[in-house]
């Protein structure tokens, strides 16, 4: 199975279920899927890279400050993101880089702002076909 993701409904902000064969894939899906939903990626080039190294208390504290910290690429220096991997992952740590370029308003389209990753219904878990993970984004 590859990593896929869909969109929930929710009411008044954004939810997201990915899905994955192994935590690498989940992770690495969820912190691209963000950057899809934000920007149209076919005219992002990839031009710089960003070292993350995150902890959590557990998997889902790990999943939300995951996300937030890829979020920080955007909102705290405007970077889009195309590409991400999960070097390493344990339940309580991982380190990533994700990869992409600054936003060029001349060249690339934004679809939505995501404010933050929330805790609010976030979750990390095995199944049987691999991993799943929801959560709440803040638009």
């Amino acid at each position: 199975m590859s990593a896929s993701w869909q969109l929930l409904d929710h009411t008044a902000d954004l939810g997201m279920d990915v899905e994955a064969s192994s935590l690498e894939e989940l992770f690495a899906c969820a912190g691209k899927a963000i950057f899809e939903l934000m920007a149209e990626l076919d005219a992002v080039e990839i031009r710089v890279s960003r070292d993350l190294v995150v902890e959590g208390t557990d998997l889902a504290d790990l999943w939300v400050n995951f996300l937030r910290e890829a979020l920080y690429l955007w909102s705290g220096e405007g970077q889009l993101m195309k590409e991400v991997k999960i070097r390493q992952i344990s339940d309580t740590a991982l380190e990533a880089t994700l990869s992409g370029e600054a936003y060029d308003s001349h060249r690339h389209v934004l679809n939505m702002e995501i404010k933050a990753a929330t805790y609010h219904q976030a979750e990390v878990v095995r199944t049987p076909k691999g991993w799943k993970g929801r959560v709440i984004f803040d638009v």
